[in-house]
Order: C-alpha cells, then structure tokens, then sequence
C-alpha cells in the first residue's frame, strides 16, 4: 500500500510538470504566431505597426479568427491600438506581443485591484494639485470634488448598516455613473 501511495503522489507530481511543460508549449506557440501575424502585418518592414498597417492586419478574418481564439475582442480596433501604443502612434513587436497576452480573457482580480491601486494615487496627486492651487487662490470646481470622492472607495471599511439612508453603490447623479 506504501509502494502504491509513492507511485501515485509520484504520477501526480509528474502531471504537474507536464502541464507546466505544456502551458509554455502553448505560451510558444502563441507567441510563435503573434510574431508571424505581427510580421506580416508591418507592410513597410519598420519594425512597427502604424495605424493603417494596424487596420489592415486586422482585417484579415484568419487574424480576427486567431485573435478571437486568443480571447481578445478585436471589434473596437481603436481602443485595442491604444492599448497596444505606449504612445508615440506606433505599435513595436515587443508591445503587440507583450499587450496581446495581457489583454487576453477576462480581466483577472490582480488587474481590477491594480487598477483600483492607480486610480487612488491619480485621485491623490489630483487632491494634492487642487490643495496647491487653493493655495495660491485658485479653487476648483465642487464638480471635481464630487468626482474625486466617487473614485475614493475604501473597501477595507466594514459596509453602512441597512438603516444608512443612503446606499453607497447608488449614484448620486447620471453625471457620475460612466458604463462601459
């Protein structure tokens, strides 16, 4: 019985490698053919993918087909292509592959908490930018104080009670409710 539970925990330990041997087999072969779409689509040999070259790639029914299998929604090709671009109109091999494989699936708590994260420090450097001008005179709009305290969640606070007369998810004008 001994020799059984060895040999079993034994397989069992063995299948945890193969699936990791086999998740970066997968990993390879996606990149493999992010690389050859990525080739493909840079018509001018740059080395980069422009906006019109972007489009052009994603035209093809075999890269949307692809893309699609890889999760990524590619209907908005816009907002994709801003997601892609650190900003200077261009799209590099390391960017395309880099931001195909984050902006894959579904977003994943570690990516709503991490963006929770930068959404706080903004609103503090912005509280922090409004108290400076408020120092030399210049106020801001309650406007923007409203926006501010609408990003500013602590979720580390136990809820209101049911007897709060105000619920803390209900918008307090369609102003400050945004859907995407």
């Amino acid at each position: 019985a001994a020799m059984f539970l060895k040999q079993t925990l034994a397989a069992a330990a063995g299948d945890g490698e193969v699936a990791i041997i086999e998740r970066m087999e997968k990993k390879d072969k996606e990149v493999n053919k992010l690389m050859e779409i990525f080739t493909v689509g840079d018509t001018d040999g740059s080395g980069t993918v422009d906006w019109s070259e972007f489009q052009e790639m994603l035209a093809s029914p075999q890269v949307r087909t692809w893309l699609s299998m890889l999760e990524l929604d590619v209907r908005d090709m816009s907002q994709l292509f801003n997601l892609l671009d650190d900003g200077d109109g261009q799209v590099s091999y390391k960017e395309f592959i880099a931001g195909v494989m984050r902006c894959r699936g579904g977003a994943r708590g570690v990516d709503i908490t991490a963006l929770l994260a930068a959404s706080r420090k903004v609103v503090d450097d912005l509280e922090s930018i409004r108290s400076c001008l408020e120092d030399h005179g210049i106020t801001i709009p309650k406007e923007v104080s409203a926006s501010q305290s609408a990003l500013m969640v602590d979720d580390t606070k136990a809820p209101e009670s049911p007897k709060s007369p105000q619920s803390p998810k209900s918008p307090k004008s369609p102003k400050t409710s945004k859907t995407s």
